[in-house]
């Protein structure tokens, strides 16, 4: 087996893009906390046993790389930073990684079928992710850069607003999807991917600037969403979507 070969090619039932975004986005989250060592290990972790999931289980890999004393005490800082690289489109991110670890994977002398072929392949495959709809990822990056924000001032306030706008996003969101929108915001899990129309975006926006407001003030609220908007117009799919329509 050519062990020159990516996961993609010898999996292609993966999609090759989101495979690589997804390898892309955990280095550029995980490489502020780790060691280049610790951090193709936590790498070849998500190849063995997470990267052909139906979902990205975000608690039980950061429980399966946090192993140090350092590391699980920063396991909340670096869980928003996956959440936060795991909402860009693969264009905003850096280089794939998979070189890397190929290198690093001979350098250790793994066997050449493991460095090829997760250990944990699942039998039956699941459907890719879905691309998120251009609107919904500029309204997912806003809304973390403002709660981001919101955690650094004050972390308790921060979990009251996510709570209170995650229990009322069902008046105002469809029924279809407002599970998903909650669940993202109350146990930040994989942001939400399905297309909302644009005023509903917009409440969405306006219910977190209402709570807000009652915790953080109004004018510290205002300068946390012109700074969210300001950096989500930066984003490539910002020339899909215009990151003042949610305003």
């Amino acid at each position: 087996m050519n062990s020159e070969a990516s996961v993609t090619e010898l999996h292609p039932q993966v999609d090759e893009n989101e495979a690589s975004r997804r390898r892309r986005a955990i280095f550029k989250a995980l490489q502020p906390y780790m060691t280049q060592t610790q951090l193709l290990e936590a790498l070849w972790m998500w190849e063995w046993d997470f990267a052909e999931g139906a979902a990205f289980e975000l608690a039980n890999y950061l429980r399966t790389i946090c192993l140090t004393a350092e590391l699980k005490a920063q396991q909340s800082e670096i869980r928003r930073s996956l959440i936060r690289q795991m909402s860009l489109p693969l264009s905003a991110l850096g280089p794939d990684p998979w070189p890397l670890m190929r290198n690093y994977a001979q350098s250790m002398k793994m066997e050449e079928q493991q460095i090829s072929v997760p250990a944990s392949t699942p039998v039956e495959k699941s459907e890719p992710r879905l691309e998120a709809a251009p609107g919904t990822e500029v309204l997912v990056f806003v809304i973390t850069h403002v709660l981001d924000a919101m955690l650094q001032k004050n972390p308790v306030y921060c979990a009251k607003v996510r709570n209170w706008v995650a229990g009322h996003l069902v008046s105002i969101v469809p029924v279809a999807h407002a599970n998903e929108f909650s669940e993202w915001l109350v146990s930040q899990t994989l942001p939400p991917t399905a297309a909302l129309a644009p005023g509903v975006m917009s409440r969405i926006v306006n219910l977190l600037y209402i709570c807000g407001c009652e915790y953080f003030g109004p004018v510290q609220v205002d300068k946390m969403l012109h700074l969210a908007i300001s950096a989500a117009e930066a984003l490539p799919v910002a020339t899909r979507f215009n990151p003042r329509d949610l305003l």
